[in-house]
């Protein structure tokens, strides 16, 4: 079964001043792009108005965790239900399990970044 990316998004990344336009027909580039379309659409369960990764830091003041190693349990999360699955023998072609490894990638570019913050600005 092949999946059909029908989501439109405009990704261009700036390192050296010269963009970076992410192609859909490259494999990679084409994960990095749902990625950025969950992250983008789920960014209001974990953001606030101000800050889109504040869920994080919610938690962080509720557990005592830093936030980078709260988006990492989260993405642990996730990382068991894909055990699960691969225990079960249900890891198919589904969109249960595809949602699952997405979001074990996006957890894991979020605790980069949250990792990042916290080594400018210490929770």
């Amino acid at each position: 079964m092949s999946k059909v990316n029908t989501i439109k998004l405009d990704v261009e990344v700036t390192m050296t001043g010269d963009p970076v336009t992410l192609d859909p027909t490259d494999e990679f580039e084409a994960v990095l792009i749902e990625m950025v379309a969950m992250h983008r659409r789920k960014r209001a369960i974990y953001g606030s108005e101000t800050d889109a990764l504040q869920n994080f830091y919610n938690i962080a003041a509720t557990t005592g965790v830093s936030p980078m190693m709260a988006a990492e349990v989260l993405g642990g999360k996730h990382a068991s239900v894909i055990k699960m699955l691969l225990a079960g023998h249900k890891l198919g072609k589904t969109t249960a399990t595809d949602d699952a490894v997405t979001d074990r990638a996006v957890y894991a570019v979020l605790a980069k970044v949250l990792y990042s913050r916290d080594a400018i600005y210490p929770v």
